[in-house]
């Protein structure tokens, strides 16, 4: 997994879709940041597992990242 990801390729590992992550990035429950002068988002590696820990997505991380509570 890289170490920033596109509301896309959080929509894939989540298996959402796009506009959902938008959602929880707008609403401040998925942290991460915009690219200066675009509406893009981008989520930090960290903030993803993070988040999918403390919404019981935990089965969902690729098997590489440790779940850790």
């Amino acid at each position: 997994m890289k170490d920033v990801l596109t509301t896309g390729a959080v929509a894939k590992i989540c298996h959402v879709a796009p506009r959902t992550v938008s959602k929880w990035f707008d609403s401040g429950r998925l942290n991460g940041y915009r690219i200066p002068g675009s509406d893009h988002r981008r989520i930090p590696k960290e903030e993803l597992v993070k988040f999918m820990i403390e919404n019981g997505m935990e089965s969902l991380l690729p098997s590489a990242e440790p779940a850790q509570p």
